[in-house]
């Protein structure tokens, strides 16, 4: 179910008034909504099929249970406020800032929020976790500070983690500003994959690994 802007969105702590579409993931759509004057954000979970994802859970108990573990963990993510399992629905708090895609895309990524990335990828990994390490999923706000905005923890595998995985989107300008204009993933993946481009990135990404990995 897709909600327009103006549409009424009742949740057991009320109704909230859907101002815009803030990004469709795999998982679910994220509102920004707005109710009494304050803005908060909605997603509503559903089902997509992906070929490299599958998901047999309640959606909605997945990231709550992620969420605790995840504050937990000391990883910096916006509160969660109410979630209803039956319905698919969770609220939580808006994180102000600029999401890491656009922050890419526009050639002002720094050193110093990739550092925080690494951090959070630590914070995880000796629990047996990975972060989705994709950039959409990461606010950076006016003072610099670095959110994981999307409950999300998967079980740690090689392939998927900061270094192997992740890290490549956050360092390709041109794919990601392609991509953000048109939703083209072979922009950014190897056609027809879900595995980067690599190719004219390595000694960028050496550099970082070298810089900010730990162990």
């Amino acid at each position: 179910m897709m909600l327009e802007a103006g549409a009424q969105y009742t949740t057991s702590a009320g109704t909230y008034t859907v101002k815009k579409l803030l990004g469709a993931g795999k998982s679910g759509h994220a509102y920004l909504v707005e109710s009494n004057g304050e803005s908060r954000v909605l997603k509503l979970m559903h089902s997509e099929d992906v070929d490299y994802y599958t998901f047999t859970e309640n959606k909605v108990t997945h990231e709550v249970d992620a969420y605790e573990r995840l504050r937990d963990y000391a990883v910096r993510v916006p509160d969660l406020y109410e979630y209803d399992a039956e319905r698919g629905y969770l609220v939580k708090a808006l994180v102000r800032g600029t999401l890491a895609t656009e922050m890419i895309a526009a050639g002002t990524m720094t050193d110093t929020v990739i550092a925080q990335l690494f951090v959070m990828a630590a914070q995880v990994r000796p629990h047996g976790y990975n972060l989705d390490y994709f950039p959409s999923n990461y606010m950076v706000t006016n003072d610099g500070l670095l959110y994981h905005i999307d409950y999300e923890l998967n079980i740690y595998m090689d392939e998927w983690n900061l270094a192997n995985w992740g890290l490549w989107y956050w360092l390709n300008r041109d794919g990601m500003r392609r991509f953000l204009q048109d939703g083209n993933g072979d922009h950014i993946n190897e056609p027809g994959t879900p595995i980067p481009i690599k190719s004219s990135l390595e000694a960028e990404h050496a550099r970082l690994v070298a810089k900010f990995a730990r162990g």
